[in-house]
């Protein structure tokens, strides 16, 4: 499996979301993050980069449990989305996905922005 590259410590930095920004798709995760959402989601994840090199950005805000098939799936559409010229942001991410995301060490593989409203 191919691992995208480590994050420099800025870009894991707390920023603002401004979901005005019209070159922004934004796909909200469910509240419960398992293999079962991450199938329903693939399409919208797909969707939202590979069609022009925008960004695709996970609102978390309302995820309570991930597991490691949610977190994966994130993982594996950042690295389909890199190839395309885009990449995927997990921003505003609840409490419990980000302690998950950083206990599990994908917080070093994704970019993370926390804070603002997605």
């Amino acid at each position: 499996m191919q691992t995208p590259p480590p994050l420099p410590p800025e870009a894991r930095s707390p920023l603002a979301l401004h979901a005005g920004n019209t070159s922004t798709h934004v796909v909200a995760l469910p509240e419960r993050f398992d293999a079962f959402a991450n199938v329903q989601l693939l399409p919208e994840l797909d969707a939202g980069g590979h069609a022009t090199d925008r960004p695709v950005v996970v609102d978390g805000r309302a995820v309570k449990f991930a597991d490691r098939h949610g977190l994966q799936s994130l993982v594996d559409a950042r690295l389909a989305l890199l190839d395309a010229g885009s990449d995927l942001i997990v921003g505003a991410p609840s409490i419990e996905l980000r302690v998950t995301l950083e206990l599990t060490g994908f917080d070093l593989l994704l970019t993370v922005i926390s804070g603002g409203a997605a």
